[in-house]
Parts: C-alpha cells; sequence; structure tokens
C-alpha cells in the first residue's frame, strides 16, 4: 500500500494534525485509521502531505511540520514498478482551506526528477525489437539519498554516487526510466545497455556511452534517444514537465 503522511496548521500558524497516516485506495482516494474534523472555531486550514521512501523517521500523531528534515531514498534498481513508486517523492500543499463538507483535494508536485533512455536500432544492426523491450539498461554517477527540507521544499544529495538501474516506461516500450535526485548535477553519466537474446537466445551483447552533463531540476522529465550500431548516437536531453498527480 501506498503511505501518504499529511499535516495541518491553522492558518494563524498554530498546530492542528501532526502527523496523520493515510494509505491510498484506488480512484486517488485516501484513508487513515481514526478520522479528523475541522476545527471547531471555524479557523482555515494549511495542509500539507508527502509521499516518499522515509525509513520510520516520522512518528504518527507526533512529528512536527515545522523545521521537518527527512531522509529520502531512491532504489538503485528501478526495474519494476515497485521500487520506483517507492523511489518517488511527492510534496503537495493547499493553503486557507475554510471548513466544508467536501473531502480536500491534494495535487502532488514531484520534488525529484525522472531520467528516460529510448532505444532505437539503426538500419543493418541486426537488432530486433524484441532485443530493445527486453535490455538492461544502467546509469552511473546517480546519488540515492536527498535530504527533504519541508522549510523550503528542496531536497539536497547526499550518501554516495552508484549505478542506478533503469525500469521499462510500460510493458513492452523501448524506453526505460528511473526517479533521480533533483538539485544535481552529473558531470558525463555512463550508460551501459546490455542486450539480451542477441544475436540468438542465451547471447549477449552490452554497448556503452557517455552521456552530455546534466543538471536535475525538479518536476522535470529528461529523455535521451540512443540509436544503437557498432557506434552509438546519443541525442540531447528532451526536458518536459513530469506530470502532476491528484489524490482526496
Amino acid at each position: 500500500d501506498e503511505i501518504v503522511w499529511l499535516w495541518a496548521n491553522k492558518a494563524d500558524g498554530s498546530v492542528y494534525i501532526n502527523a496523520w497516516k493515510l494509505t491510498a485506495q484506488s480512484g486517488g482516494s485516501l484513508t487513515g485509521s481514526s478520522a479528523k474534523y475541522w476545527p471547531s472555531d471555524g479557523s482555515k486550514l494549511n495542509v500539507y502531505a508527502l509521499h516518499g521512501n522515509f525509513k520510520n523517521q516520522i512518528t504518527e500523531g507526533t512529528t512536527k511540520w515545522s523545521n521537518l528534515s527527512l531522509t529520502h531514498t531512491v532504489a538503485s534498481d528501478q526495474s519494476s514498478d515497485e521500487k520506483k513508486r517507492l523511489s518517488d517523492l511527492l510534496y503537495s500543499q493547499t493553503l486557507s482551506v475554510a471548513p466544508n463538507t467536501v473531502s480536500v483535494q491534494l495535487t502532488f508536485d514531484h520534488v525529484l526528477s525522472k531520467i528516460c533512455i529510448t532505444l532505437k536500432k539503426a538500419d543493418g544492426s541486426g537488432i530486433e525489437d524484441a532485443n530493445l523491450n527486453n535490455a538492461t539498461v544502467e546509469v552511473s554517477g546517480i546519488n540515492t539519498e536527498v535530504t527533504y527540507d519541508a522549510t523550503n521544499n528542496r531536497v539536497t544529495n547526499s550518501g554516495t554516487a552508484s549505478t542506478i538501474t533503469l525500469g521499462q516506461e510500460t510493458s513492452g516500450s523501448t524506453t526505460y526510466e528511473a526517479i533521480v535526485p533533483s538539485n544535481m548535477t552529473v558531470n558525463n553519466p555512463h550508460v551501459t545497455i546490455t542486450l539480451n537474446d542477441f544475436p540468438e537466445t542465451g547471447k549477449t551483447r552490452t554497448f556503452s556511452c557517455t552521456l552530455s552533463s546534466v543538471t536535475f531540476a525538479k518536476g522535470n522529465k529528461y529523455t535521451f534517444t540512443l540509436t544503437l550500431h557498432n557506434e552509438i548516437v546519443v541525442s540531447q536531453p528532451t526536458i518536459s514537465e513530469w506530470t502532476k498527480d491528484e489524490a482526496t
């Protein structure tokens, strides 16, 4: 189950809800083990929420939003959808919400970045589509830990550089993706692509190349296209916005 932590302060800054643990349900709804009610004095609320891999650093009902600092871990192997979800760090802020009978809608922004690598085959390479959608794609030089600071909704990188294994964007796709820390510059990251069952069943072939240096900004997706043959043709990254997620 996906866990979301929620905090709420009154508009005057006083604490109203400390670290409420919510579980994501199908359809985008969130439920907690106990109900919470609007302030009896009619105060508006500032609502904050986080989803991340925080390793038991939050205590329900105790941990305050003010001065909150957490370590979030990005999985080094993101070949599965579960590990990609675990690696995602999401933040929501809804200010001056007046008491009402309707659920509060939370819009989550991605605090980290995403790197995508699309594999293409060159004419005459002998590579089949099946080889491209059954590959192993790795990128080196990526930190796997960030420290999240709630006071400015930013992260700083910690830990050591590691090699990240990307996962397929969707089943059968030739695009591979991974969530990576934002606010980080990676100098000439190295990519290793292993084609499985190439040129025949049970055989593999490895390609490698160096990408241009890139500075990851939060909420952005960076897509590189790699054309495989004896030499690899690498595109400059296409940068696009990583879309928001919503829950209530």
